[in-house]
């Protein structure tokens, strides 16, 4: 990273030093080695922070200070509960603070993605050779399957479940990075022997300026001189009064929470929100802040019959290869049944659900159940992956300051009922009633007052339980859709000079672990500048 000079002006400013922030940087600085970039981010450096240091402490990022701390608006659809949204405030962004689960996502999801844009570019087809820069033990973001993590990371109940899944239907699938990853198959993680790739290591910033813990207030905007009115991003304003030009471009990656706030709070979006808020309207944009999508989870809790098949923490200290990532082996991608409502209109290649097969109580915390870390329980936390429900980020308030307004209207369709319900049974079928599985398994733990699911339970059961529990898997996006509120290359409607490089410019959710598609979405997006820049 370059030392900080005294200018003010740089042909590119990048708002956000997450893994969109850094990569795009990175590759512009690269492909244009003589333009100046100035890289901007609200948190600081977390290279030897103590929960960075080592996978399982990942769980302790939440709610720590590298966590912006949000928290949804009342979800009328889960008993009106409000849920907490996860978001890295910290240089690297995700890849700081998340599980390091890696997985590409189906074929059909981004041909399906590329049709909705009307831009082939988007498709699985033409987007390989982006995909292909990463993940393997080769590439510039190392990855491994749990197994070829080390030998000796092999879990008590790692055959047991497998042969769970199997039994019940699900088959084996040994390469889900290649387009249709349905079926039961091994987790991927991008962890390098035990540490994490933060995504500004990875990435070379030798020649970029970055600025830490420097909130920006608002992009700056001036009408351009082609006598059209159209509004041009000319800069940016940090939270300290701070001012620095952009010859060139403006691009925001925030991420899906607080790149449509900073584009609200810039002048960029409806009329009747600004104005709610006292901002002076400068670009019309509808589209800012909708078509907000994000993956649910539901965990269901497992309590095991002997505390050894589990993973009680004197078994990790006892093995430090299960201390290379994250307690599970095995997850499984699942559509629909032909006759379920909804599946006959779409793909039989989509992946509705992800089941992961985690051996200790992950997801309790965040439902709000007190599961000891004792080797006696386990979790299935069951992940909604093309949800039809859609939600806003919106302003709370014309402060800079005031977290933004989150509204993922979890669980509002009866498709997303659907897909859940159908997740969350598949599992019960297999941990209750597999021959593998059905003498290990003690009980599903329900949370107080509810009862304990059956494969026997009603659909009413089933909705309740998922009212209860269900929370995000901290995956938003599509809150700056492409074809909505930015164009295919990422340029936002109605502004020159700005655009969008995060997970919010998704139009469509995909089956995936986000941090991959955001990785090859801004290796995209910098071949769309430096090409404009050239």
């Amino acid at each position: 990273m370059a030392e900080t000079s005294s200018t003010s002006s740089y042909d590119y400013i990048v708002v956000g030093g997450g893994i969109g922030g850094c990569v795009v940087a990175s590759r512009l600085n690269e492909k244009l080695p003589d333009a100046s970039i100035l890289l901007l981010e609200a948190g600081k450096d977390p290279v030897g922070h103590p929960l960075t240091s080592a996978p399982l402490a990942c769980f302790g990022i939440h709610h720590s200070d590298l966590d912006w701390d949000l928290l949804s608006v009342a979800q009328p659809h889960l008993d009106n509960r409000v849920c907490y949204q996860a978001a890295a405030k910290a240089l690297g962004g995700g890849s700081s603070i998340n599980y390091a689960t890696w997985l590409r996502g189906p074929k059909v999801d981004y041909d399906r993605w590329a049709k909705l844009v009307r831009d082939d570019r988007w498709s699985y087809e033409n987007l390989l050779p982006y995909f292909e820069r990463y993940g393997g033990s080769d590439s510039v973001i190392k990855t491994s399957s749990t197994s070829h993590s080390h030998q000796d990371r092999k879990y008590p109940l790692r055959d047991l479940v497998r042969s769970g899944w199997e039994s019940e239907g699900a088959c084996h699938n040994s390469n889900p990075q290649k387009g249709d990853p349905l079926g039961i198959t091994e987790l991927v993680e991008n962890w390098n022997e035990g540490r994490r790739q933060f995504a500004h290591k990875v990435f070379d910033l030798d020649r970029v300026e970055v600025l830490t813990e420097a909130p920006t207030a608002r992009i700056l905007l001036s009408e351009t001189n082609s006598g059209t009115k159209t509004q041009r991003a000319k800069g940016v304003q940090l939270l300290d009064g701070r001012t620095f030009y952009a010859r060139k471009e403006v691009i925001a990656s925030c991420g899906a929470y607080n790149t449509p706030k900073l584009l609200l709070l810039s002048g960029i979006g409806p009329k009747e929100q600004l104005k709610q808020h006292g901002i002076h309207q400068v670009v019309d944009a509808p589209e800012i802040g909708r078509n907000f999508h994000d993956h649910p989870a539901v965990a269901l809790i497992w309590k095991l019959k002997q505390e050894k098949l589990g993973l009680p923490m004197s078994a990790i200290g006892g093995n430090p290869a299960f201390a290379l990532g994250l307690p599970a082996d095995w997850i499984v991608f699942a559509g629909l049944d032909k006759n379920q409502e909804g599946q006959c209109l779409l793909d039989e290649k989509n992946c509705f659900t992800e089941t992961l097969n985690v051996y200790a109580p992950a997801g309790a915390v965040h439902a709000d159940m007190d599961i000891p870390f004792d080797g006696l329980h386990m979790s299935t936390p069951v992940l909604g992956m093309l949800p039809t429900s859609r939600g806003s980020i919106t302003l709370s308030s014309n402060d800079p300051t005031a977290p933004p307004r989150i509204d993922p209207n979890y669980y509002a369709t009866e498709l997303d009922r659907t897909m859940m319900r159908a997740g969350i049974r598949r599992a019960l079928q297999v941990f209750q009633e597999s021959t593998a599985l059905k003498d290990v398994i003690d009980t599903e733990v329900a949370p107080e007052g509810y009862p304990v699911l059956t494969t026997k339970s009603s659909d009413d059961e089933i909705d309740a339980r998922v009212r209860r529990v269900a929370n995000t898997f901290f995956h938003p996006a599509g809150s700056c859709a492409m074809g909505k509120a930015v164009d295919s290359e990422l340029r936002v409607y109605g502004v020159d000079g700005l655009r969008v490089v995060d997970a919010s410019v998704l139009p469509t959710p995909v089956a995936a672990h986000y941090q991959y598609c955001i990785y090859t979405v801004a290796d995209r997006a910098a071949d769309f500048i430096a090409d404009t820049g050239n």
